[in-house]
């Protein structure tokens, strides 16, 4: 990889810096005007994406991008209605000829601009309970923003929490439409879809269909969890329904050992994933790894780490099973391509890119002066059984400015994967750079 593909262009800093500036000026009349019905936060954002393939045969890929989101909420009235509405925006900072392989499609898409409205709400909030109706972020393990892109991954739909009790909160969901982080519009879609489905902008797919199918729409996706944390414990259970797509469990927990604040502090974790369904697969012969057939995963990881003066060291595995006569030889079905809920994975080197076999993760992290500086290095290995025996390395370094420039962050995230026997996971060294300053 090449020292001018790392590094960020010193205009584009220049741009976002000078930008940067403008909101910190314009901050302190905001801060300092009376309490209104109307609160306004947001972000900036200048990324640089590069992808270096070792392969002769696999072009590399950039892209650079400069936008930001508006977030527009309310104070509770009438006993506790309120709503949201988020704007998002994104200019391409180089152009491309169309077709142009060279570009990183994954940061905005193909489009020079994109702009979108993220969220648009209603909501009710009182006495530990929320629902919330219309255009949302929704977090949860295996659905989710996904925010590292230039504009987050949004859904349509209805989201319901209760707190009933002090540790526990309770939550559903139901969502019949999805915006991607590529895309302008909502649609009745998922990232098993083919990129300009109904005209949809969505990159970051897999392609799974018969180039032919003539797909219908998504029927969306239910969900039920229960979170729990205690002072040494954490335990969470999800149901997810992604209809005719798969139905899936996932239970996740772990316990500290030790006082709260402890010098030394160990850890242990535990998780498992099972998948059923997949009619939507069955019925248009789709395939993964070259294997069609019902949804039938596995997946179960454990973790251990140590907790010491500011440092966190782990040790994580997981395993995703075989099942030779399912769909993808038993690969998980992630529609919304969440992956990070999985102990041993980043980035591109994850067995939801892999598919079944087993992963190893030794991981370091550790925040210096005052939080001011977060750094995370992790070591990975894979055996797999479609996808061959391949190691990464990943760097994840994040500097906060402070004083004037509090608010603005640079993060660099790094990951070289070598080993994978398709020539766009053979040798991969994928860096995405980027500064982002919120208020």
């Amino acid at each position: 990889m090449t020292t001018t593909r790392l590094a960020l262009r010193k205009p584009l800093l220049a741009l976002a810096l000078g930008a940067a500036f403008s909101l910190g000026a314009a901050s302190p009349s905001l801060a300092a005007s009376p309490a209104s019905l109307f609160h306004v936060s947001g972000d900036l954002r200048l990324y640089n994406f590069n992808k270096n393939y070792g392969a002769p045969t696999q072009q590399d890929q950039r892209s650079s991008a400069i936008g930001g989101g508006l977030n527009i909420t309310t104070d509770p009235f009438l006993g506790g209605f309120g709503l949201g509405l988020s704007l998002y925006h994104a200019s391409a900072l180089e152009t491309f000829p169309a077709g142009d392989k060279a570009r990183e499609t994954t940061l905005m898409g193909s489009k020079s601009s994109l702009t979108t409205v993220g969220q648009a709400y209603v909501q009710f909030a009182r006495d530990g309970a929320l629902i919330r109706a219309g255009r949302q972020i929704i977090n949860t393990p295996w659905m989710g923003a996904r925010d590292s892109r230039m504009i987050p991954q949004t859904f349509q739909g209805v989201w319901a929490s209760l707190v009933p009790m002090h540790g526990l909160e309770l939550m559903a969901t139901r969502i019949n439409a999805f915006k991607s982080r590529t895309s302008d519009a909502f649609t009745h879609d998922n990232l098993y879809y083919p990129n300009g489905y109904e005209g949809d902008q969505l990159y970051g797919t897999t392609a799974v269909f018969p180039k032919k199918a003539v797909l219908p729409e998504a029927n969306g996706t239910s969900v039920v969890g229960a979170r729990y944390h205690a002072v040494s414990a954490h335990a969470e259970a999800w149901y997810y329904d992604y209809n005719d797509f798969a139905r899936s469990l996932y239970l996740n927990g772990g316990y500290a050992f030790g006082a709260p604040h402890a010098a030394v502090a160990p850890y242990v974790d535990a998780q498992f994933m099972h998948q059923t369904g997949g009619s939507m697969f069955q019925q248009f012969k789709a395939t993964l790894f070259g294997k069609g057939g019902a949804v039938n995963s596995t997946l179960w990881g454990l973790r251990g780490g140590v907790k010491f003066s500011g440092n966190n060291v782990s040790l994580a595995y997981n395993k995703l099973e075989d099942h030779a006569n399912a769909f993808g030889g038993g690969a998980i079905v992630s529609p919304y391509g969440d992956y990070t809920a999985m102990y041993a994975a980043v980035m591109t080197a994850n067995l939801l890119a892999y598919g079944p076999g087993d992963a190893t993760e030794l991981a370091y992290s550790r925040s210096f002066l005052d939080h001011q500086i977060k750094l995370k290095v992790a070591a990975l290995k894979f055996h797999t059984t479609y996808s061959g025996n391949p190691h990464a390395f990943y760097l994840d370094a994040t500097y906060a400015f402070t004083g004037k420039l509090k608010g603005l962050t640079l993060r660099d995230r790094l990951a070289v994967s070598n080993g994978a026997p398709s020539a766009a996971y053979r040798s991969l060294a994928y860096n995405r750079l980027m500064l982002q300053y919120a208020f």
